[in-house]
C-alpha cells in the first residue's frame, strides 16, 4: 500500500493506488511516442521520457479527495495526447502504471530522485515552475510519502533559511534532513490543509500551483 501521512481530519486519505473511475483515467500499458504535454504552469511544455510528475490517477467522487501521487513518465501518445506513467513509490513491490490525460499530469522535476542538496537545486526547474509566493494555493509532496495533498505557501524557498524559524517547526524538522537553504537546499514552507496548522519543509520541485480541480480543503491523496 502507498506510503503516505496519517488520515487528516477530513478523510482526505482514503482510497488505494488503482486507478479506475473515469475522468480518462485507465490503469496499463499504452505504446506509444514522446512529444508534449502539459506542466504544472499555463503553458504547455514537453514533458519528456522519465520526468518526474505529479500525476492525478483517481477522480473526486462524492466528496472523497483527489489521488495526486508522484510518478515517472514512460511514454507519451502524440494522437491521444495520453502519458503512461509509473507510480514512483519504489517502497511498494507493486508499482502499476497509468495512462493519463495531459491535464491530469503536471511537471515535476526533468531529473530523476536524488538525496543531495546539490541535486535538489538543480532538479527544481524554476523556468517552468517559478517561485511562488506566500499564501499560493499549491500541491505539494507530503513528507516521508510519495502522495501529494492540497495547501498553501507559508515561506517560499527565497526566504525560507535555517535560522526561520516558525511556532512548532522544530518538532517537525528531520535531523537527518539538511536545512532549507535558498542556495543549495532550496525548500518552500507549506501549511497543509487539515495538518493542525503546521508548517512542513517540502523540497521546492515537490511543490506546484494547485490545479483548478483540487479545490476543497482536503487532502489531495491517500
Amino acid at each position: 500500500q502507498r506510503r503516505r501521512r496519517d488520515n487528516p481530519s477530513t478523510g482526505g486519505s482514503g482510497g488505494s493506488s488503482a486507478g479506475g473511475g473515469g475522468n480518462g483515467v485507465e490503469k496499463g500499458s499504452d505504446s506509444s511516442s514522446l512529444t508534449r504535454g502539459r506542466s504544472s504552469g499555463v503553458a504547455e511544455a514537453d514533458i519528456g521520457t522519465g520526468c518526474l510528475v505529479a500525476a492525478r490517477v483517481s477522480p473526486s467522487i462524492n466528496d472523497q479527495a483527489e489521488l495526486w501521487i508522484l510518478a515517472t513518465v514512460l511514454s507519451y501518445n502524440s494522437e491521444k495526447n495520453r502519458y503512461t506513467v509509473q507510480d514512483d513509490d519504489d517502497e511498494s513491490a507493486d508499482r502499476p502504471t497509468y495512462v493519463l490525460p495531459a491535464r491530469l499530469v503536471l511537471f515535476v522535476s526533468a531529473e530523476p530522485s536524488a538525496a543531495t542538496p546539490a541535486a535538489r537545486r538543480r532538479r527544481w526547474d524554476r523556468s517552468r515552475n517559478p517561485e511562488m509566493p506566500r499564501g499560493q494555493r499549491v500541491l505539494a509532496m507530503y513528507p516521508g510519502t510519495t502522495t501529494f495533498y492540497t495547501g498553501q505557501v507559508a515561506m517560499p524557498p527565497s526566504l525560507n533559511t535555517s535560522s526561520s524559524p516558525a511556532l512548532g517547526m522544530a518538532s517537525l524538522v528531520d535531523p537527518a534532513e539538511p536545512p532549507p537553504d535558498p542556495n543549495s537546499n532550496p525548500m518552500y514552507r507549506v501549511q497543509f490543509d487539515d495538518d493542525e496548522e503546521k508548517e512542513r519543509n517540502v523540497p521546492a520541485h515537490l511543490v506546484v500551483p494547485q490545479p483548478r480541480s483540487s479545490s476543497g480543503s482536503s487532502g489531495s491523496g491517500n
